[in-house]
């Protein structure tokens, strides 16, 4: 059995809970590029203040939406989400790993 105490972390990263002063730093995210590219099923377009409403929804309605932080900084590094997609919760699902751009390509993503 996995040891619970460590459920929320990694070697590097805290896994917490979404907070409203992260709609920032979230909805910077999603003005890239490429992540627009990989998590999103519409257009790769400039996304507003408006679009701040959608984050909040996703983080309700999620049974997982975990902001992911450098442990010894507390700096923000992205999210991990589990959304359900279409109208029946539990058949289908979409997972999301979305990493600010200064954090890719270091192996945060697989940990």
């Amino acid at each position: 059995m996995a040891d619970p105490s460590t459920l929320f972390n990694s070697e590097k990263l805290t896994y917490r809970a979404y907070r409203i002063n992260d709609l920032e730093n979230i909805l910077a995210l999603h003005n890239d590029p490429v992540v627009q590219a990989g998590a999103m099923m519409d257009w790769v377009v400039p996304r507003s203040d408006s679009f701040c409403s959608t984050i909040v929804r996703w983080t309700a309605e999620s049974p997982m939406f975990c902001v992911v932080e450098l442990t010894e900084t507390n700096a923000f590094v992205g999210y991990v989400s589990l959304r359900w997609e279409g109208l029946s919760t539990g058949r289908n699902a979409h997972v999301a790993l979305a990493l600010h751009r200064s954090f890719r390509g270091k192996g945060y993503g697989s940990e």
